[in-house]
Parts: structure tokens; sequence; C-alpha cells
């Protein structure tokens, strides 16, 4: 097994909600961290979209908006990452994690070791990565959706 769970170093207690397809609100401000996600959307800053573009039959990716209306700031400095395939804590050891891919487990991100080594050359000071599920703490394994 060769899966790495993808977490930014710093985190952020920034929450958005989606406004429509393409544009989020910021709710809770925080500072806007590499990757932001929540129940409905995996987003990532733009610096890392490059390494997913070749990956067009494993993840879509969509130019969005952040607005945040009480400081009236925007950014585009975000994709969103829609139709990754589920990783589980159940499927981890039997996937097949040869090359550059990519999944979810609850809008958390999983990638291979090949796409890690990209993502750490871009990121290495913003982000951490931990092999498959040893320190990811989102599953509550008795109610199977994610602790809080």
């Amino acid at each position: 097994m060769n899966i790495w769970h993808v977490e930014n170093k710093q985190w952020t207690k920034l929450r958005l909600w989606r406004i429509n397809s393409n544009n989020f609100r910021v709710i809770e401000s925080g500072a806007y961290a590499p990757i932001l996600t929540n129940a409905n959307y995996i987003l990532m800053n733009k610096k890392y979209s490059s390494l997913f573009k070749s990956l067009d039959s494993q993840v879509s990716i969509t130019a969005v908006k952040i607005n945040d209306f009480a400081t009236e700031a925007m950014s585009e400095e975000y994709v969103e990452l829609k139709g990754l395939n589920d990783i589980s804590q159940e499927t981890v050891n039997t996937i097949d994690s040869s090359g550059q891919k990519l999944w979810k487990c609850y809008e958390n991100l999983f990638i291979s070791g090949n796409l890690k080594e990209e993502m750490f050359r871009l990121g290495s000071d913003e982000l951490t990565f931990s092999p498959g599920f040893s320190m990811f703490a989102g599953i509550n394994a008795n109610a199977g959706k994610m602790g809080l």
C-alpha cells in the first residue's frame, strides 16, 4: 500500500457555504489553507491544480470563487475536485496505488505515493502526509460517519 492522507500543516477555522455550483461564501473567518474541505466539497489552491489536469479520468476540476461578504473580499485561487473515487479503511489495502491516483473518504483527500512526491515538491511547507488511515481520526467506526 502506497496511499497517503493529505492535510494542511496548519489547521484553519475557515468555513464555507456553497452558494451555487461555482461560488462559496465565508461563514466563519479563518486562514485560507491549501486544502479546504467540508462534507460537500474538496477545494484545493490553484497552485496544485496542474498536478490533477492529467488525471481527468479520476477527477474533474472546476474553478471556484470564495466570497467574504463581511470584508468584501473575493478569492479565485481555488479549484474544486469532483468525481473522486471513494476509499475506506476496508479498501485501502486492496486498491491499486500504482501511478498517480487520488481518492476521497468523507471529503478527505487521499493520494498515491507518486502523486505525493509531486505535491510535496509544491507544498512541503504547507501540507502534511500520513500513510493510509494511520493518523486519520475522521471516521467514527460505530456510526460510519464523520466523527466530531
